[in-house]
């Protein structure tokens, strides 16, 4: 059993993380859409307040605009366009958004209903009043069939279409790198035609994230149903990096892709990909006890969730203690932490100097 020390934040930063972690609800459809990278909006001609819009995905190409509302207070959801595109129960829509079996969908609602709290005070006093017990740190067993269908044999004719995919995104060896990360594809299956990087914790294969390499895909990544809340990408290698000496400033970015690119271009740097802008809980104390290892702490999100990552850093600087900003700006014309490339590196390790404390 694993201990996490807890120390309170005040009310104003209970606030903001209150703000940009999931609402307290049955069914948590932010948590969910998050999490399985799933697009949505949160105000338009089609969702009245108090509810995400998603494009319906029974009404397929039918649906040009966000016709389908997920409620934020309870397991609902409904279709404009089609009356009988609607339930209080999430599962029908969760196997449509992944296009999994009724018993996965089923599995993954059970798991986590039964695994948010009814307020977020109750999360805090959960977290706060402790010991935590760490979730448990394996694979489900529907996990490692659907994980059968993934490949790593890098180099061979079947993944030349994937290795072109990483060589496009400007890693200059991707077949040296697939292998060094321990990347997988999948030809078929569920995760199709997408590049999947393996998440561990404590060493420890608990699920993995898989985006897509065709960019008329409206889901770009896909994570295992039952990855556990706290898990992070390249947490491993991060800690390694500062325990030994080998980096001082650790970056916290939102995707996979984000913290390989970081990883490759600044090897002085370590990098941890959150999964998405806003964190749960428990992997906002797992960041906190890996950002007390290093000196300097720099969080990156995207340039339209830049927000939060002010929001996170001003968490962790009144939490921990901690030396920790927000870079707001890329090189010019970078839009995404992802797109940089080695032209970039001198204006980014600029950028970086700039923002850091004297």
């Amino acid at each position: 059993m694993k201990v996490l020390v807890f120390t309170a934040p005040s009310k104003s930063t209970q606030k903001l993380w209150y703000e940009n972690t999931m609402a307290a609800q049955s069914f948590d459809w932010l948590k969910f859409c998050q999490r399985h990278r799933i697009p949505y909006v949160t105000q338009g001609p089609n969702t009245k307040r108090g509810n995400l819009g998603i494009k319906c995905p029974f009404c397929g190409d039918a649906d040009s605009s966000e016709h389908m509302g997920l409620s934020l207070t309870s397991a609902k959801w409904g279709c404009w366009r089609n009356a009988q595109h609607r339930s209080s129960d999430p599962t029908r829509l969760v196997q449509q958004l992944l296009g999994c079996s009724r018993a996965q969908a089923e599995s993954l609602v059970e798991r986590q209903v039964s695994t948010v709290p009814d307020e977020f005070d109750a999360r805090l006093a959960a977290l706060r009043d402790g010991p935590v017990v760490e979730q448990e740190a394996s694979l489900h067993p529907l996990e490692i069939v659907m994980f059968n269908e993934a490949r790593n044999n890098w180099g061979q004719a079947p993944s030349a279409l994937y290795l072109t995919y990483l060589e496009a995104r400007g890693f200059k060896c991707p077949e040296a790198l697939a292998k060094r990360k321990n990347l997988y594809y999948a030809r078929t299956g569920l995760y199709q035609q997408r590049i999947i990087f393996p998440i561990e914790m404590d060493r420890t294969l608990v699920g993995w994230t898989a985006r897509a390499i065709r960019n008329d895909v409206e889901l770009r990544y896909k994570t295992s149903p039952f990855l556990p809340d706290a898990a992070m990408y390249n947490e491993a290698v991060a800690k390694e990096k500062l325990s030994q000496g080998n980096a001082e400033i650790l970056f916290f970015v939102e995707g996979p892709f984000d913290a390989l690119k970081l990883e490759v271009l600044f090897p002085e740097f370590a990098v941890v990909g959150l999964l998405g802008a806003a964190t749960s809980p428990r992997k906002t104390l797992r960041a906190v006890s890996l950002a007390k290892c290093a000196r300097f702490v720099i969080c990156l999100w995207d340039p339209d969730a830049a927000n939060i990552g002010q929001r996170f850093a001003q968490y962790l600087q009144e939490v921990g203690g901690i030396n920790a900003v927000c870079l707001t700006r890329l090189p010019g014309g970078v839009k995404d932490p992802g797109d940089l490339d080695v032209t970039h590196k001198s204006q980014f390790r600029a950028l970086v100097k700039k923002v850091l404390p004297t």
